[in-house]
């Protein structure tokens, strides 16, 4: 069974038929997480910094300006989390679930911005230790750096399409897929891609009415008294299932169904990763799924004529739309300065850990564009 304390768990083993506790308690390590943050708030000039405590003494956060922050176009604080991990390895998912909550009720608080840029390393911050372990980490966006393949033929069937769509709905539900492509977390990009998929597929279910159907079996229900089954037009659920039988034929039930339960659970303030485990895929699947039905149904709503007719369309293609970061790690054992008993960040030594990527070769215009 579980022990709540601080200092590990309890286990309950049988020997010889017979069950008694033995008390082997698994010490957790004292560390030290270094962060930037972004924020609309720093602290006054001659200020120093300040400590918020989490409950019960789970935690100390304590805030300070970077020392560049006033010269940086975004106003940054520098944030030390003290907590305690099983292990280093297992810290930094700890340490992104305790800043976040402190950072929910500061801006809760201040009604302002705080919101994570980076973790810059996790440190054993255990007292009295003079070798320490610590974990240095360098992050980078897979999509740092412009692909060199804008062209004249991308910038033509732009300009095509524009005088081509059907009025202010598509151009909403265009606006929403636009704001899904640059959206930074997978639970942003989803709903985004949803809301364009639904202005969409409401657009296009058409006047054509379907059978009211029983919640439990959905076989169409029937008035005793009237011996006819009641219709109504296509509820929002309902033509977005009609889009997605379009669009994607093959398993269309279960891919409705999926994207409708993510839905669900993103409209009620759950997230992508408490469900995902329900289904046969992750974040990144589905993400793109969603992605590629919603292209395709706002494609279906262009109604006037193409200035071009004999020309093919150019388009992009990518393999992945979710925005990822690579997280490059390096794990040091290294001697800090001053008193082992009452460490400082300032005795840990600066060590700096750079990462190259090496750029992938521009893409040859075919493969590039996907003509249609």
């Amino acid at each position: 069974m579980r022990d709540a304390t601080a200092e590990g768990c309890i286990t309950r083993c049988g020997y010889n038929g017979n069950s008694k506790t033995i008390d082997i308690r698994v010490k957790n390590i004292r560390c030290l997480a270094d962060f930037i943050l972004d924020s609309d708030l720093r602290f006054p000039d001659g200020e120093g910094a300040c400590t918020l405590k989490g409950p019960d003494g789970s935690f100390e956060l304590t805030l300070s300006n970077t020392e560049n922050g006033r010269e940086l176009s975004k106003n940054v604080l520098s944030a030390q989390l003290i907590f305690e991990a099983v292990s280093l390895d297992n810290a930094r998912e700890e340490s992104f679930g305790k800043v976040a909550l402190a950072l929910n009720c500061l801006s809760s608080v201040t009604n302002r911005k705080f919101a994570l840029t980076v973790l810059k390393r996790i440190i054993d911050w255990t007292p009295g230790v003079t070798e320490r372990n610590a974990l240095i980490y360098v992050e980078t966006p897979e999509w740092d750096t412009a692909e060199p393949a804008l062209c004249n033929a991308f910038v033509g069937t732009a300009e095509r399409l524009l005088s081509m769509q059907s009025g202010e709905r598509q151009q909403i539900a265009m606006r929403w897929y636009r704001f899904g492509l640059h959206a930074e977390t997978a639970d942003e990009q989803f709903s985004c891609f949803w809301f364009a998929l639904e202005i969409a597929s409401q657009a296009l279910k058409g006047n054509e009415k379907s059978p009211s159907k029983c919640p439990k079996c959905h076989h169409p229900l029937r008035c005793e008294n009237c011996n006819e089954f009641p219709t109504h037009r296509k509820y929002p659920g309902e033509a977005i299932r009609q889009m997605v039988e379009c669009v994607h034929p093959e398993s269309a039930d279960e891919v409705f169904t999926t994207l409708q339960r993510i839905r669900h659970t993103l409209m009620h303030g759950g997230r992508i990763a408490s469900v995902i485990h329900e289904f046969l895929c992750n974040e990144e699947q589905v993400v793109n799924k969603l992605a590629f039905v919603t292209w395709h149904a706002i494609g279906l709503m262009f109604n006037k004529p193409d200035p071009q007719e004999s020309r093919p369309f150019d388009f992009g293609h990518v393999d992945n739309f979710l925005r990822r970061t690579l997280v490059a790690s390096a794990h040091i054992k290294t001697t800090m300065k001053g008193d082992p008993n009452n460490p400082q960040l300032a005795d840990f030594p600066s060590i700096q850990l750079t990462v190259d990527k090496t750029p992938i070769a521009p893409l040859s215009e075919s493969a590039t564009l996907n003509k249609c």
